[in-house]
């Protein structure tokens, strides 16, 4: 297995038979942000997103945060919205946008994407 760029934001690996990942299959096509966390999550449930502040306080060091937990994350998110707000049918015309005020922390991409699986946009205020 070699390792291959397919984009600035997109490190993937290339089978030695030269068949595209699914990661090098969605920087050639337009996919949705959730389906690569889906795919990711079940292929490499326990490979790293991201490291976040264990507290308030960096001092305090990371944690890692695996895509499983992302996902999860995202559908707790979504569950959550939809007890909220109501459940959206998924047509186009029914989309609904949502406010959001608050912190620009790791929080944020949880609601983003919990929002795109139920059918909201979030518009961000402040």
């Amino acid at each position: 297995m070699s390792t291959t760029t397919t984009t600035a934001a997109t490190v993937s690996t290339t089978l030695s038979n030269g068949s595209l990942t699914f990661a090098q299959k969605a920087a050639q096509h337009r996919v949705l942000l959730n389906t690569i966390i889906e795919e990711r999550s079940s292929q490499f449930p326990g490979r790293t997103y991201a490291h976040v502040p264990k507290t308030d306080d960096i001092e305090d060091g990371f944690r890692e945060l695996s895509y499983h937990e992302l996902r999860n994350g995202v559908m707790k998110m979504a569950h959550w919205l939809d007890g909220e707000l109501g459940k959206l049918s998924q047509s186009r015309d029914s989309r609904e946008c949502i406010a959001y005020i608050g912190p620009n922390d790791f929080r944020y991409p949880f609601l983003l994407l919990g929002a795109d699986r139920t059918n909201r946009k979030v518009i961000t205020l402040g």
